[in-house]
């Protein structure tokens, strides 16, 4: 029996990527001595994975520790699941993690005693401590970044500081994943997303501060990639990898250097590009770029703190366009504060943007508890399972007990709300005539296909 079974929660789709997390924290864990059995829930061939009782069968014969990484989208069947595997089996420990369990930490714990512990921030720095605890029967009290439950009531403890050096964790346990039955690798070459935008709760669940390993420790990394597991292709899933030019740069010039030869996607910001800097991505085997614009609209912009304007965005798609295979481009609309003006200068950005060749996918803004707009705007929080985002609702409409969790504790799961605002179900029906609805991707998405599967079965030309 392992010590510890890491669980991924995304939902089986054709788009597999390895749970490039749940690889780190094992390889940290192990490195402290403890044995991890990892799964991975995207691969589950259960006959409705959107069933709690798939996923049970899924945990089959797991530790008696169960890490779960977390995500908004997957709570309400986890506390479903939860509270079921506890009533057979009270033993085991479940402790959640990422961030969905964080930005509902308190409230997840008072109302659902299935689960025993949050961590809150990085695990490969909690979760030894944790287990070290657990195993001695020690208190958690001392332990940083935890939220638990002692004689009944709900406990805090401080937040863990962030781990400054990301070059003192192992590389990720590739082992254990069959890389086989993903479309492509991701890496990390840094943590933590500095801007402010009031939408966003990655930025807030990273203290918006970026921490950055060194170049050789990344590039060593890539090379274990490309050599030992003959991989040609992989993402850099920083949450902005163009942060800063100079390094980017440094980058694009060690890989031509270590002659890797392979292809990269990453993630941009508009305002951080220029002919320079895309031109030497481009020449380094960068392939696919993902921009999160948001809005057509400036006053939406401002609003929401994105710190940059349309006219910007468009100039980095033009120059990007140009030496890019894909652009990708990502909108949302619903704000709280956006006119129906705003609305329609965000679609005709859209067929703007489409025109000009690059991919768009449009979604109905999701409420993020740890979101400055969250804060501001809970109060006008909305349920509607035919308005809420598809990536959220896709596999519970037809769940009569899921929908009555959400509706009953809406401080939990409160992403599977919207934002009233004005004329919001109007633009709705807008959206959905013309496929910019929640849960339509516009067909130029399609573009990117091929960077996860080989050329020939490519549509992108």
């Amino acid at each position: 029996m392992k010590d510890i079974t890491l669980v991924n929660t995304v939902f089986p789709s054709n788009n597999t990527i390895p749970p490039y997390g749940l690889l780190y924290l094992a390889a940290a864990l192990e490195e402290k001595g403890y044995t991890v059995d990892i799964r991975d829930y995207q691969l589950s061939t259960g006959e409705d994975p959107w069933e709690w009782s798939s996923f049970l069968e899924f945990l089959k014969g797991s530790a008696d520790i169960i890490g779960v990484s977390t995500y908004s989208f997957s709570l309400p069947l986890l506390v479903k699941a939860f509270t079921e595997l506890k009533k057979e089996n009270p033993e085991k420990t479940v402790v959640m993690g990422n961030i969905g369990a964080t930005g509902v930490h308190q409230e997840l714990m008072e109302n659902f005693p299935c689960v025993d512990v949050v961590v809150r921030g990085e695990g490969e720095k909690i979760l030894p401590h944790l287990l070290d605890a657990l195993e001695k029967g020690a208190p958690l009290k001392n332990i940083c970044g935890l939220t638990y439950r002692e004689k009944g009531n709900v406990r805090v403890t401080p937040d863990q500081e962030r781990i400054a050096n990301l070059d003192d964790l192992p590389h990720p346990a590739f082992d254990k994943v069959d890389f086989s039955q993903y479309l492509v690798p991701n890496i990390m070459y840094s943590r933590g997303c500095p801007f402010p935008c009031a939408f966003c709760d990655i930025a807030p669940y990273w203290d918006r501060r970026n921490t950055r390993r060194s170049l050789s420790n990344f590039l060593e990394e890539i090379k274990i990639l490309r050599e030992e597991y003959n991989q040609e292709r992989i993402v850099i899933v920083d949450d902005t990898f163009t942060l800063n030019k100079k390094l980017v740069i440094e980058f694009c010039e060690a890989l031509q250097r270590e002659g890797l030869d392979i292809q990269w996607g990453c993630y941009g910001r508009v305002d951080l590009m220029d002919e320079d800097i895309v031109k030497a991505m481009a020449e380094s085997g960068c392939q696919k770029i993902y921009y999160g614009i948001e809005s057509g609209s400036n006053d939406v912009l401002k609003a929401m703190e994105k710190g940059f304007t349309i006219e910007k965005a468009l100039k980095a798609i033009d120059i990007s366009l140009k030496h890019f295979r894909v652009v990708q481009t990502s909108f949302v609309w619903g704000f709280p504060f956006e006119t129906m003006e705003q609305f329609h200068d965000t679609f005709f950005t859209i067929m703007h943007i489409i025109k000009k060749g690059a991919a768009v996918k449009a979604v109905l803004l999701t409420p993020f508890p740890l979101s400055k707009l969250y804060y501001q705007y809970k109060d006008t929080l909305q349920f509607s399972k035919e308005m809420c985002s598809n990536l959220y609702m896709a596999g519970f409409h037809d769940k009569p007990e899921v929908i009555t969790l959400i509706k009953e504790y809406k401080d939990v799961f409160p992403s599977f709300y919207y934002y009233d605002s004005e004329n919001v179900k109007e633009k709705y029906e807008l959206a959905k005539a013309v496929g910019l609805s929640s849960e339509d991707i516009w067909d130029t998405w399609e573009r990117a296909k091929w960077y996860y599967h080989d050329d020939s079965e490519s549509n992108a030309e």
